[in-house]
């Protein structure tokens, strides 16, 4: 096996291991969505996260896999957080 086809190998691998953490990442961030408040911060950093080595990832596929999950996650904070602000608003009135 030539030194070409290594590094071909290596950057396979290393692709589906940034892939992954991606996925863990957004996973983790829906996980704390059904938890207290608080927890949105958390979730939003988890998004930051994933946005920015969204980038890295080499196969288009999975990119964009992980793009929808993203656009996924990032609505259902905006969700919450509307909801969170009309409870508010109306614990308010």
């Amino acid at each position: 096996m030539n030194s070409a086809s290594k590094l071909a190998q290596l950057r396979v691998k290393t692709d589906q291991e940034l892939s992954l953490v991606i996925d863990h990442s957004l996973e983790s961030a829906l996980n704390l969505l059904d938890l207290a408040e608080p927890q949105c911060v958390r979730a939003e950093k988890a998004c930051a996260e994933a946005l920015k080595l969204l980038p890295k990832v080499e196969d288009p596929r999975e990119r964009r896999r992980l793009k929808h999950k993203l656009v996924w996650v990032r609505e259902s904070l905006e969700r919450l957080s509307t909801a969170h602000e009309s409870r508010v608003t109306v614990a308010y009135s």
